[in-house]
C-alpha cells in the first residue's frame, strides 16, 4: 500500500523542513510527517476544513509524477538545491477569499530562471490541493557532464514565470520565482 500520512497544525511556524543527502524530512511539531526522498515520488499538499489545518504526504505513482511533463528544465520541470543551508524551506500563506499556501525557498542553481547579475531565485512552489507539488529527489544533469541530487517538481505545462518578490507569494500560477 502507498505511503500516506495526515498530521494536522495550528500554525504555519509548527512545519519544518530538515534537508539531509538524501532527502527532506517534513515534520509538524516535532512529529515526522515522512520524507521527500530518492526512492519515490510524493505530493504535498495543505487542506483546511472547518477550522482545521492538515498536510498531507502521499505516495504517488511514477507516472502520475511524469504526466505531460517534458522534462525541460527550462518550462516544466524545477530543479532546487535543498541542500544548501541558504535554500531556508518552509511555508507561507496568501490570504484571501480562498487561502494559497506554498512551500518557499531560495536556490542558487538558476536553471530555466533568469535573473540578471544576482546569484539566486526565491522559488514558490503552490501545495493548496493534491497533485499540485509533485515532488521527488532525482539526479539532474548540470554543465560539464555534471550530476546533482536535487529535489525536482514536475509540471504538465510552462511554468516558469518570474514575479517580483512583493507579488510571487499570491501569485495565482502552480510555481512562480522572484530574483534576489
Amino acid at each position: 500500500m502507498p505511503y500516506s500520512k495526515t498530521l494536522t497544525f495550528s500554525s504555519l511556524s509548527d512545519i519544518t523542513f530538515e534537508p539531509s543527502a538524501d532527502d527532506i524530512k517534513i515534520k509538524v511539531s516535532g512529529t515526522l510527517l515522512g520524507a521527500i526522498n530518492k526512492s519515490f515520488p510524493v505530493t504535498v499538499f495543505i487542506t483546511e476544513s472547518g477550522g482545521t489545518k492538515s498536510i498531507t504526504l502521499k505516495q504517488i505513482d511514477t507516472s502520475v509524477y511524469t504526466a505531460a511533463n517534458t522534462d525541460d528544465l527550462t518550462k516544466d520541470t524545477i530543479s532546487f538545491n535543498y541542500t544548501d543551508l541558504r535554500s531556508n524551506l518552509h511555508i507561507d500563506i496568501c490570504t484571501g477569499s480562498t487561502n494559497t499556501y506554498k512551500t518557499i525557498g531560495w536556490t542558487e542553481d538558476m536553471i530555466g530562471q533568469t535573473c540578471t547579475g544576482l546569484s539566486g531565485a526565491t522559488s514558490y512552489f503552490v501545495l493548496t490541493a493534491e497533485l499540485d507539488m509533485k515532488v521527488k529527489i532525482e539526479q539532474v544533469d548540470f554543465p560539464n557532464n555534471i550530476q546533482k541530487w536535487r529535489m525536482v517538481v514536475r509540471y504538465a505545462s510552462n511554468v516558469m514565470v518570474k514575479e517580483t518578490s512583493a507579488n510571487a507569494l499570491c501569485y495565482s500560477g502552480l510555481y512562480c520565482y522572484a530574483c534576489n
